[in-house]
């Protein structure tokens, strides 16, 4: 099975991202995104002036939101109606964090 293509509009999900091994799948990330290997990654812009047609660009598999950003709701509006397929995440807990993880990871394969 090929590895997907991932995109991230959000730090903290480049960071779980990295933490499951996944840094070179990443193929945009936003510009506040610092995880080691990042580099290659296309940069999207601010996670709430995601410049979507950047990510089209990109061609992700996959792209990572997380509604615990507020106002991230219009970025995830506009990248759903763009067709991309989108994994949305909303942690507020410790607990939430760690299913999170455990989604992205199933996700992932």
């Amino acid at each position: 099975m090929p590895s997907l293509r991932l995109a991230s509009l959000t730090c903290s999900n480049t960071d779980i991202l990295h933490a499951l091994g996944a840094t070179r799948q990443l193929v945009a990330v936003d510009s506040h995104s610092d995880a080691p290997g990042v580099d290659h990654a296309a940069r999207l812009g601010p996670d709430l002036n995601i410049d979507v047609d950047a990510l089209i660009a990109a061609r992700p598999d996959l792209v990572l939101a997380s509604l615990s950003v507020p106002g991230m709701e219009r970025v995830v509006e506009a990248v759903q109606a763009a067709g991309l397929p989108t994994l949305i995440l909303d942690p507020v807990s410790v607990p939430d964090v760690l299913r999170d993880i455990r989604v992205i990871g199933t996700a992932l394969g």
